[in-house]
């Protein structure tokens, strides 16, 4: 079940990117803008709502083959006016919001005690994503392996079903302070991570081999992380792994191989951040899977206002990832202590 939710959000994430950057940006370059704006905005910025949808509905197989179904139509949709091209993007945007929190939601919930599946789910998608931008005629490929896979859920959900009702949402007024920051903090974590993926120009990041060698990197750098995270611990991973990848970005990222480094690194702590915010919302898994989400826009945009002096940009990045290994050490401190009271009182 895994792998076919890893190869769905692959495709899912791949036709997207076909459909905004290859059938409608090119037809409407004057409102480029506009789209890919709308489109993120859909994507990413209502995944927390989608994923309260979820939580509080059930049916992840329903909403997961409902979100394929959103994207599939927004691909073959034709694209004779702007209107029509705003509700291509719509249907894409709002289908992938949809099919993250409910397959990862399904995700998390069968197995919820490890960082590992989160990162096996998560990683395909910025494959699919680069190669839907690279080569946008593959969405038509990417629709039909999309249904077979949907088709494919439809049976394996009947052979072996999960709960399709969620656990009851806990209240949230009922979170401590102390984890009301470090949720904020692990959410300023995702954001940082999306801020350091922009915030750096790659030069040697020109060839189509190279944009997919930098890929894979982010790939292996998510399904590692969720690998060393149930070895080590969140605490140890990322002490070490986020400095490192600040200093290599900031530092190496006209050569090649440090770079891809960076990334790998960079990368290692999304499955990290993710896996924390489900143990602070255990009952809640796909408003923590959409929480995290929206935060990545909001991270890419700001990359974009940099100033433009090497010095103070430096500065500014620096600080940000400064920032970033204190509130990622102090919510993985507060949460493990959590655990641990809530399993010495039972």
């Amino acid at each position: 079940m895994l792998c076919l939710l890893s190869f769905m959000h692959a495709f899912v994430d791949g036709i997207c990117a076909s459909t905004v950057l290859g059938q409608l940006t090119p037809v409407f370059p004057a409102e480029t803008v506009l789209i890919i704006l709308l489109y993120n905005l859909l994507a990413f910025s209502t995944q927390g709502l989608t994923g309260l949808l979820v939580d509080r509905l059930g049916r992840h197989r329903e909403y997961t083959l409902l979100s394929s179904a959103l994207v599939i139509l927004g691909l073959m949709l034709p694209c004779a006016s702007l209107t029509a091209a705003i509700l291509k993007t719509c249907l894409v945007g709002l289908g992938n919001s949809l099919f993250h929190v409910a397959a990862g939601a399904k995700v998390i919930l069968a197995s919820p005690k490890k960082a590992l599946p989160m990162g096996i789910f998560v990683a395909p998608g910025a494959m699919g994503l680069t190669l839907g931008t690279l080569f946008p005629s593959l969405g038509g490929l990417f629709a039909v392996l999309l249904a077979a896979c949907a088709v494919a859920l439809c049976f394996l959900s009947k052979m072996a079903p999960l709960p399709q009702n969620a656990p009851a949402a806990r209240s949230f007024s009922s979170l401590s302070a102390g984890a009301v920051l470090a949720g904020a903090g692990l959410l300023f974590c995702i954001f940082s991570r999306a801020f350091g993926g922009s915030a750096v120009s790659f030069p040697w990041k020109t060839t189509v081999t190279a944009t997919l060698l930098a890929t894979t990197a982010v790939v292996a750098g998510k399904m590692l992380g969720g690998l060393l995270c149930d070895r080590f611990g969140p605490i140890k991973l990322c002490a070490i792994s986020i400095p490192s990848a600040a200093l290599l970005l900031l530092l190496c990222s006209q050569w090649m191989l440090p770079s891809l480094l960076g990334q790998l690194l960079l990368n290692l702590s999304m499955p990290v951040t993710l896996w924390l915010l489900c143990q602070l919302l255990p009952e809640s898994p796909g408003f923590a899977f959409g929480l995290a989400a929206s935060c990545l826009y909001p991270g890419t945009l700001f990359a974009q206002f940099l100033p433009a002096q090497p010095a103070a940009r430096t500065i500014v990045f620096a600080a940000v990832f400064a920032l970033n290994t204190m509130l990622m050490l102090f919510s993985s401190f507060f949460i493990a202590k959590r655990s641990k009271k809530q399993l010495s009182a039972h």
